[in-house]
């Protein structure tokens, strides 16, 4: 399934770059 897919690149991409990830996640409302 290509969310599958997605999810576990996600997944990858947050590990290499929390910070980043965190500064993104932090421009949402919650």
């Amino acid at each position: 399934a290509i969310m599958t897919r997605i999810n576990q690149q996600l997944e990858q991409w947050i590990r290499d770059k929390p910070a980043q990830w965190l500064w993104l996640h932090n421009r949402w409302p919650d």
